[in-house]
């Protein structure tokens, strides 16, 4: 592909597929030309057998989407065994339990958390990020639960950016990516219509050259991974379609 970084696919973008038949899903991605892929969840198959599935199909898995959970206690060395078995670089915090994003406080100590987690990990080569919702962009105590976050988390936690959750939030990516300069290792290539939330990538409203060139300049991205939750098409078409036009503006971009 001509593209200055790999892409990958967040597997809930073809969750169904993936739940009936992961080793034929992973084939099927690989024969788009998907890079790699990005997991979610648990799956009825240990973590030696997932990578011997990606090696077969030639992808990568450079991340997981894990749950606050997984990282905590004796979970964490089974998770960071997991990561190790499947070959994951990048651990990422999909989504936080309603009762730890309550107060400010509640988002304070989450990075704390954060924080210890990812010197754990990084003992491992695995980096900690965390991606986000539109909850993040809804003020907590008067405040931006996204800025109460990485605010007080080290610079080695990245940000998995949502555009299209962010967007649907109200807030800037732009902004956010020159606030937080070199820490979008990840960015989640979800496309944005504001009356349309089925809308693929590059027929929405976001303009993905120029976001993507700040992404690459200013965030320091190495990854761009499309997710596409819902479609009026069957998901792996979904994610043919996304794949074409992402590499179309790309090739525009130059």
């Amino acid at each position: 592909m001509n593209t200055r970084k790999p892409i990958g696919l967040q597997l809930f973008s073809v969750r169904k597929e993936v739940q009936e038949d992961l080793p034929g899903t992973l084939k099927e991605v690989a024969r788009m030309g998907y890079d790699g892929v990005e997991f979610f969840g648990r799956y009825p198959h240990s973590p030696e057998e997932i990578r011997a599935m990606l090696q077969e199909c030639g992808l990568q898995a450079p991340g997981y989407h894990v749950l606050l959970p997984w990282l905590e206690g004796e979970a964490l060395g089974e998770t960071i065994d997991m990561l190790k078995g499947i070959g994951v670089r990048y651990a990422v915090i999909a989504v936080l339990p309603e009762e730890r994003r309550k107060t400010r406080q509640d988002w304070i100590d989450v990075a704390e958390l954060m924080n210890g987690v990812s010197k754990k990990l990084a003992e491992h080569s695995i980096k900690l990020g965390y991606h986000n919702h539109r909850m993040e962009f809804e003020r907590v105590d008067g405040e931006l639960p996204f800025d109460l976050l990485f605010g007080n988390l080290d610079e080695s936690v990245f940000m998995e950016l949502d555009v299209g959750h962010a967007l649907r939030g109200d807030a800037d990516p732009a902004s956010l990516i020159r606030k937080y300069p070199g820490r979008l290792d990840i960015v989640h290539v979800r496309e944005y219509a504001s009356e349309n939330e089925k809308a693929l990538v590059g027929e929405g409203e976001v303009d993905w050259a120029d976001l993507l060139s700040l992404c690459d300049r200013e965030g320091k991205t190495e990854w761009y991974v499309i997710e596409q939750s819902a479609s009026e098409c069957p998901p792996l078409e979904a994610a043919e379609r996304c794949l074409r036009n992402l590499e179309g503006i790309l090739e525009k971009r130059g």
